[in-house]
């Protein structure tokens, strides 16, 4: 039986082209001792997708296609195959969208890969469908159709016996690897773009993990960096949801027993200590005055985002223990 994690909308540039994406996971249907237990999926679904025709399809959508999603360390052959949760981030052409995808293995370790929604499209519109060899119609399964128009029979037929196509989507090039993979355990994710001090962009993952705690982690320009471990929850609850107010840079976070809001900057964390602040990298959050401030108060600060010269910026008086 199919477990979803997350299912989204994407416009198009013309309507009746919209799709609506699923992400979840379902048992393997290769029973041998090697396989994976689970498959991880993403299937789209034309939104204007009105069923078949006939009494037998008209309860059935006709556009329904899945693919397998590829999450592999391919130094180590680690294969994360459990989808865990899914972070969408939004582009202003839908195709660099990206999807965030957490996942977990057998044996308690996680790993993040990112996935372009250009690349999940083209998976659908140029692969063969499993376990068919048969000629392809000119309406292709998987292809939106015009508003009022129905998926021909043939095409629905073809799609209903083989939904899934043969390639599987990969991580985004050039590495086709995981962001990242560690030790912990996460059950959520969440991902926040942030401009920094020096006018560029950073993403900011918000891992939560099964012991009632966060890790801030951050994509800088020489890799990732996991900046920040705080713990929400003293009793170690875990953590069931957590949602990001992107408006008011707060984090919602929720165990089996009560709600806490958290800033996203943390910036009293590093205890105004000037190295602290600084070494950390954090681009929500840098040195001026004595203190180590956020940046949304407006105030011009050191940060060392990129691993330039800044010791000497660091006054004796400045680094507190």
């Amino acid at each position: 039986d199919p477990q979803f994690v997350k299912a989204t909308t994407l416009r198009h540039e013309e309507p009746h082209q919209d799709k609506i994406y699923y992400f979840f996971r379902e048992d393997n249907p290769d029973k041998s001792p090697e396989a994976p237990r689970n498959i991880s999926r993403v299937a789209q679904l034309c939104k204007e997708d009105k069923g078949g025709t006939s009494s037998l399809s008209a309860s059935k959508w006709t556009t329904f296609l899945k693919a397998t999603l590829i999450c592999v360390d391919p130094v180590t052959k680690g294969n994360f195959n459990w989808l865990q949760d899914v972070f969408i981030v939004p582009a202003a052409d839908w195709r660099r969208s990206k999807v965030y995808g957490l996942f977990t293995n057998t044996w308690g370790s996680s790993a993040v890969c990112v996935y372009s929604f250009g690349d999940i499209d083209g998976v659908f519109r140029t692969s063969r469908l499993k376990g068919y060899s048969g000629p392809t119609p000119e309406v292709k399964p998987g292809q939106c159709v015009p508003s009022g128009q129905h998926t021909p029979s043939e095409t629905f037929k073809i799609a209903d016996s083989h939904p899934e196509v043969e390639e599987r989507v990969e991580p985004l090039r050039p590495s086709r690897s995981p962001l990242f993979h560690n030790k912990h355990r996460y059950q959520r994710i969440g991902v926040h773009q942030v401009a920094a001090g020096d006018g560029r962009s950073y993403n900011v993952l918000y891992l939560a993990t099964d012991k009632g705690s966060i890790h801030k982690v951050v994509e800088l320009p020489d890799g990732v960096q996991n900046i920040m471990e705080i713990q929400v929850f003293p009793d170690k609850d875990p953590i069931q949801s957590m949602i990001l107010d992107h408006a008011r840079a707060v984090l919602y976070v929720g165990s089996s027993s009560r709600v806490l809001e958290l800033p996203m900057d943390m910036c009293g964390a590093y205890r105004n200590n000037c190295h602290s602040c600084v070494l950390a990298r954090d681009p929500y959050c840098g040195w001026a005055n004595g203190s180590c401030l956020s940046l949304a108060l407006g105030r011009e600060v050191l940060q060392n985002l990129n691993l330039g010269s800044w010791q000497g910026n660091c006054q004796r008086g400045d680094v507190k223990e």
